[in-house]
């Protein structure tokens, strides 16, 4: 079996994996689009609702109601600030068309309902890797991703012709779900069929599909400028590489063999042969694997080896440790990279330049991980923790202290 696993892993180095990465650029763009779907618009307050508070309407000869220029208060002004009880607002359309904040519009009172969006996102994360595992373990990595290509394709369309806030944040929420089955049944499907030396490349690449998606998605807001449309069209080519995907990806052969399906396995192995023109590896009923009545028990041993696994890590005072700073560390990378990103739409300056700059930024920190691959990596973990931490720190410094000033 080491001389099938070295063959498979050289499928890692031909061009054609590069539609495996695709979906991480779509998944990309599905989470950070509310970048532009919440993006904040400067608003206005008129007294269309309670004309007996503001009576300096004008009417037109057909007796429709218009607004006069006297009505119009200052920008991004509450009713508690004016003293109206019963307002409406008015959106700038400058930048944006429409937003979420406009259609529902989320603004004075209504203005953390953004923000707890986002908290659901992240949240139902955490349940739907433990729970999704388990499903990618047992259903095999190609139907994963394929399932998980359909629900965030049917999810994004879905959200897009949301009719109240409350809709919108069902389905936002539930978003997060194909995104981390379509992450994590790549990252497992990729690994399985590269040798541990290449592995880190091979997942570096899923990385940079994920900046690509960043990347293309100020192109996408840029061109797009109503949430609705933007939506559905970074939601339907899900459905596109749903089909695609379906005739172009091959179900690891790891699984496949890991779940007694021996000639299936073969099979996959062979194209992978064929495909870098080297000689295919044959199973030969020699090979203990190779007798499909053992199918039960090799499963049955798999599944003996996690628990064991598992236990060996509770029993160990040293592995509980590393799980726990490892845990951490992902936790609290996960909270500053997440707000950073989903708070690019309140930073100054033009939305999309800032997008696109932090796409390409994060190619530059790939680059590094490149760097790094070939030596240790505690040293330079330590490093790129304290400076995050400091950069962080710093810009609330910046941001308190210029408050103070403006103040």
């Amino acid at each position: 079996m080491k001389l099938c696993w070295q063959l498979v892993s050289q499928e890692s180095t031909n061009s054609s994996a590069a539609i495996y990465f695709v979906p991480g650029a779509l998944t990309a763009m599905q989470t950070l689009v509310v970048v532009f779907s919440q993006a904040g618009m400067g608003y206005r307050l008129y007294n269309i609702k309670c004309q007996d508070e503001f009576p300096a309407l004008n009417s037109t000869t057909d007796g429709n109601t218009t607004l006069n220029s006297s009505m119009m208060l200052e920008y991004n002004k509450c009713p508690e600030d004016v003293g109206l009880q019963c307002s409406g607002f008015t959106y700038n359309s400058t930048v944006f068309t429409s937003t979420i904040i406009s259609e529902f519009d989320l603004v004075c009172g209504r203005s953390w309902i953004p923000t707890y969006i986002n908290v659901f996102y992240m949240l139902i994360r955490l349940p739907a890797g433990l729970v999704l595992g388990q499903f990618i373990d047992r259903l095999g990595r190609k139907k994963a991703v394929l399932i998980g290509l359909f629900l965030q394709g049917a999810i994004g369309v879905a959200s897009a012709y949301s009719v109240n806030v409350e809709m919108y944040t069902v389905f936002r929420t539930l978003s997060a779900i194909p995104v981390i089955a379509i992450w994590d049944s790549l990252a497992t499907l990729l690994s399985e069929v590269t040798t541990p030396h290449k592995r880190p490349h091979i997942l570096m690449g899923m990385i940079f599909a994920w900046g690509t998606g960043i990347v293309a998605l100020s192109p996408f807001g840029y061109l797009i400028r109503d949430w609705r449309t933007l939506q559905m069209a970074i939601s339907v080519p899900s459905f596109i590489f749903l089909i695609a995907g379906y005739w172009m990806y091959d179900e690891s052969p790891h699984w496949l063999y890991s779940q007694g399906k021996y000639k299936e396995a073969q099979l996959v192995v062979d194209k992978i042969a064929r495909w870098n023109r080297i000689p295919s590896f044959q199973m030969s009923s020699a090979d203990p694997a190779a007798d499909g009545d053992k199918s039960e028990e090799i499963q049955d041993s798999g599944e003996s080896s996690l628990k064991n696994s598992c236990g060996r890590i509770i029993k160990s005072k040293t592995l509980m440790a590393i799980l726990a700073v490892c845990a951490f560390s992902w936790l609290a990378t996960n909270m500053g990279y997440t707000g950073l990103a989903f708070g690019l739409g309140s930073l100054a300056g033009d939305v999309y330049l800032n997008n696109l700059i932090s796409g390409v930024t994060e190619f530059f920190a790939y680059c590094i991980c490149f760097l790094v691959i070939p030596g240790g990596r505690k040293l330079i973990f330590v490093i790129l923790m304290i400076v995050g931490g400091l950069g962080l720190v710093s810009s609330a410094v910046v941001v308190d202290f210029a408050g103070h000033l403006t103040g």
